[in-house]
């Protein structure tokens, strides 16, 4: 069992600093420091939940030998990862 916050984690630009929130909370403060490098880290601090959804889901579905259950592990993987490096 996993102990963090669960997914959906947004980061949005407050000011100074980027917020990531949970539905329920406040994740993470990323300062802003003027340069792409912090809302980058926001969005991938933000994808984490679904990174790790689908990392999880993909080896579960390596480990099957079900390869429809692994092409939409990798679909969900791939769309993770999108979040994650997309502005």
């Amino acid at each position: 069992m996993n102990a963090f916050t669960p997914g959906p984690w947004s980061a949005e630009l407050d000011g100074y600093s980027y917020n990531v929130n949970s539905l329920q909370v406040s994740v993470a403060f990323v300062p802003a420091g003027g340069d792409a490098e912090s809302g980058a880290n926001a969005r991938l601090i933000a994808a984490a939940p679904e990174l790790y959804a689908a990392a999880v889901a993909y080896l579960d579905s390596v480990d099957s030998d079900d390869s429809e259950r692994e092409f939409q592990a990798e679909k969900s993987l791939r769309a993770a990862i999108a979040k994650a490096v997309q502005p």
